[in-house]
């Protein structure tokens, strides 16, 4: 091997090297390409190695314009490769919004009107004054005139080198410990490069060092970082991509109160706030001002969003009502000073309404097993009395065959036999009127059973309607009551008694429906007291209440049932609920409608010793003409 062939053949083996790493580095990156930043790098790797082609093939011919095709050539990997470096960079640490639209377009601008430059001839020579061949040290290159636009074109490729070189190191300070090599590898190879990027672009000196050589630095460096940090296997992913996308609302706040930064899911809550009637900061403009500005409510959250019970609030946009968890942390210095807060804010408006089609399904279940529980109790009242009225009838119609035949005696002359028909057709007519009576109380019980299920299915309907309240006297309520209750009362031989208060008794009532509630009590206490017992009646005044107290002599309510006495469909005993004829819907409608009024009601009981139920109502001013709308809720 001779002495002037050695430069060649060493400068032919490293570029051969170098296309083989380059190559293979592209390659790795391309299968890689879902990974962030991994398809530039495979950019960076294909352009480096045509810069390492073209380096080869300029040196490999004495043809000046052979040589200036593989020079020209060249520029295009000199210019593309700390582009992709930079594009790179700025995917790998999440800034991808460079990367699309007007802004991309910008960084390529210098780089594209260099390359128009070269391959248009570069008339004014804005680029090259002249270019020439020399030979240095055996080797022979072209030497350029440096023009104008050189100076613009290398400086920004250098910017762009340096500006990738510092997005890596200020993304490594951000990660943590066992990622933080991945973007120092990137950082030390981006050195090697703008090594033999300065060697491109500084004028010839008599050491003339192959480009290949600067290239095998960072090339060797990134083959390490593969293999020792698994560069683009396990990639980490940049933090500020991860808030960006985000649906929770970040917002940084500093010791002054002033918002330092918030993520885009924190704006477009904020733009959901603008639009509401209270002042609110616009998104853009956030960043500055005072958090409580910003967010009205700020003062609130941060009183009651503790991370381990965080607030919660709803608000209304676009006619649909969203909720939020409010979370407030405090940030603390490695000195543990307070640096700021952090607020974050979650949407749980699915959450929300998940709970409540969970709690909508269970009152349907709650719904249906009253439903089957009424529907078992309701087919057996209903089936007795008409059991009692069909028997009835069948025995009237034997019984009124019977009266025939004993008519037919009328016309013997035998008069002994006449006093027997007629004390027959006495005895027939007596039990006949038994059985009309059983028939009677029979179709009673069947229309209290059928007005039970239409004044629930009525309060129903109106739950969601307002009814109208007006000042009346609440003795006459009461005194209704106790004048209906009277006929009952007396088949049963029970004593109503009715006490009103000495005055009036103002109160803000529906007159049908609280009547309807009173009555249900009143009717209650008397059909669960024994023959012979008795009921009071008794209205009272207790500081701004007004008082109704119905007490009873009767069976009274056994403590198991007390928890349950409200609830619809629910007897306890059902043989003595049968017996009184009970529902078990009288006292939920009362319930219902008393709350509807702004009252309650209470209860004593001892079992087989009577009850007290107490109705308790605001009262009013005397003067008080206001009228205002109130809503029955539906039975519980």
């Amino acid at each position: 091997m001779s002495d002037s062939s050695s430069p060649h053949q060493i400068i032919i083996v490293i570029s051969i090297l170098a296309l083989a790493l380059e190559y293979a580095v592209g390659l790795y990156a391309i299968r890689r390409r879902e990974t962030p930043g991994a398809t530039w790098l495979a950019f960076t790797m294909f352009f480096a190695a045509l810069w390492t082609l073209c380096g080869m093939m300029e040196l490999g011919t004495d043809v000046f314009a052979t040589k200036l095709f593989w020079f020209n050539l060249k520029q295009l990997a000199v210019c593309a490769v700390p582009l992709a470096i930079f594009f790179l960079a700025l995917e790998y640490t999440g800034k991808t919004r460079w990367l699309h639209g007007w802004r991309f377009a910008l960084i390529c601008l210098i780089p594209a009107i260099t390359q128009f430059l070269i391959w248009t001839g570069d008339p004014l020579h804005l680029l090259r004054q002249s270019v020439t061949m020399i030979s240095v040290n055996d080797l022979t290159i072209l030497s350029t005139k440096r023009g104008p636009w050189f100076w613009v074109s290398v400086p920004y490729l250098h910017t762009l080198m340096v500006s990738a070189f510092f997005l890596f190191l200020a993304y490594s300070r951000r990660m943590s410990r066992n990622y933080r090599g991945q973007p120092i590898i990137f950082a030390l190879a981006i050195v090697g490069t703008e090594l033999c990027l300065l060697r491109e672009m500084v004028i010839y000196s008599t050491l003339v060092i192959p480009s290949p050589i600067f290239f095998l630095i960072p090339f060797l460096l990134i083959v390490w970082g593969l293999l020792r940090y698994r560069l683009f296997d396990v990639v980490p992913i940049a933090r500020d991509l991860v808030i960006d996308q985000m649906v929770t609302g970040i917002v940084i706040i500093d010791p002054r109160g002033r918002i330092l930064d918030l993520n885009p899911a924190a704006e477009r809550l904020l733009a959901m706030l603008s639009r509401k009637p209270e002042p609110a900061v616009e998104p853009r403009k956030a960043i500055g001002t005072a958090v409580q500005a910003a967010f009205p409510l700020w003062s609130e959250w941060e009183e009651h969003g503790k991370p381990e019970s965080p607030h919660e609030f709803e608000i209304r946009h676009g006619g649909v009502y969203y909720c939020y968890d409010v979370y407030v942390t405090p940030l603390n210095h490695a000195t543990k000073s307070i640096y700021g807060k952090l607020l974050v804010l979650r949407d749980v408006t699915l959450r929300k309404l998940s709970q409540s089609h969970a709690v909508e399904l269970t009152l349907e279940r709650e719904k249906m097993r009253l439903l089957e529980q009424f529907l078992q109790n309701a087919s057996h009242d209903l089936r007795t009395p008409l059991a009692v009225v069909k028997t009835a009838l069948y025995t009237m119609k034997d019984l009124t065959r019977r009266v025939d035949q004993q008519i037919d005696h009328f016309s013997s002359p035998d008069p002994g036999e006449v006093r027997n028909a007629a004390h027959e057709i006495k005895l027939l007519a007596s039990r006949q009127g038994d059985k009309l009576v059983r028939i009677e109380n029979s179709v009673d019980r069947l229309a209290y059973i059928v007005e039970s299920l239409l004044e629930i299915t009525r309060l129903e309907s109106e739950a969601q309607e307002p009814i109208i309240t007006e000042p009346g006297d609440l003795n006459e309520i009461v005194e209704e009551a106790f004048i209906n209750v009277q006929a009952d009362a007396a088949r049963k031989n029970i004593t109503v008694r009715f006490q009103p208060h000495a005055d009036a008794v103002p109160v803000m009532l529906h007159t049908s429906k609280l009547g309807l509630a009173v009555s249900k009590l009143v009717d209650n206490a008397v059909r669960y007291t024994q023959t012979g017992g008795s009921v009071q009646l008794h209205v009272s005044t207790a500081g701004n209440q007004a008082v109704i107290d119905i007490e009873d002599t009767g069976v009274g309510i056994s403590p198991e049932d007390e928890p349950h006495i409200f609830e619809r469909f629910y007897r306890g005993d059902k043989a003595r609920s049968s017996a009184t004829g009970g529902t078990g819907l009288g006292l939920p409608i009362a319930k219902s409608i008393v709350q509807a009024h702004g009252g309650r009601i209470d209860f004593a009981s001892m079992e087989k010793h009577g009850s007290c139920f107490s109705i308790y109502l605001p009262l009013i001013a005397t003067s008080e003409l206001a009228r205002v709308e109130v809503k029955i809720p539906a039975p519980l």
